[in-house]
């Protein structure tokens, strides 16, 4: 078994936030609030003391809305800034204990953030995923599913739900609608561990605490 722990949105707190030992650390995106260089060195900083102590093996992230300054070019900057990080942008990662990720930043059209898009668009990024990915990584989430905004409407893709109904992969890590983090409550889609991880509440606090999963 591997031990995941999951988070998401940290904006820049990632310092106040207390990961538990694990396997692979997965972060599902929005680590700063405009994806400055300083941010995210300070972000690969916390990622090289956390292996540094033998808290995690590993870490597996993609960028979220708030990452501006990676949309041009983010694995480039990745490159450059989160060397300490497994970078996923529409792409895998096959991590040493077997288990095959697939990281998406987009998520439905949300004010002027990065990585706006629409249904289609989304099916589009979702049409690249291979077939026996284990671990999905989305910033935004599915429709239906821990997505209530704070309007009190529903921010997910119906073309996100669409896909995990169909492949089934072990788990679906998202972040993005803050109020709706998961807590201890377990979500399903049919086979599938649905998670939104987000660290941060609605006013921006870093006190949800990060999510264990073993697969």
């Amino acid at each position: 078994m591997t031990k995941l722990v999951l988070v998401s949105d940290t904006h820049t707190y990632h310092n106040q936030v207390t990961i538990p030992q694990c396997d692979i650390l997965v972060h599902a995106g929005d680590l700063s609030f405009h994806g400055k260089p300083m941010e995210l060195i300070s972000f690969n900083s916390w990622i090289y003391d956390l292996k540094d102590r033998g808290t995690i093996k590993e870490a597996v992230i993609i960028a979220g809305n708030h990452e501006l300054g990676m949309e041009k070019d983010p694995n480039q900057v990745a490159v450059e800034y989160l060397s300490a990080c497994n970078f996923m942008h529409c792409k895998s990662y096959k991590s040493p204990t077997g288990l095959k990720f697939f990281g998406v930043p987009h998520q439905l059209r949300f004010f002027d953030w990065a990585w706006n898009t629409d249904e289609q668009g989304i099916a589009n990024q979702l049409s690249m995923v291979p077939d026996d990915v284990d671990v999905l990584v989305t910033h935004g989430p599915p429709h239906g599913y821990n997505d209530v905004g704070r309007d009190g409407t529903h921010c997910g893709s119906y073309a996100l739900l669409a896909w995990i109904q169909r492949a089934q992969p072990k788990l679906v890590v998202f972040g993005h609608i803050h109020a709706g983090y998961s807590g201890d409550t377990v979500t399903m889609i049919g086979n599938t561990r649905i998670v939104n991880a987000s660290t941060c509440t609605e006013q921006y606090k870093p006190t949800n605490k990060p999510i264990e999963v073993e697969l």
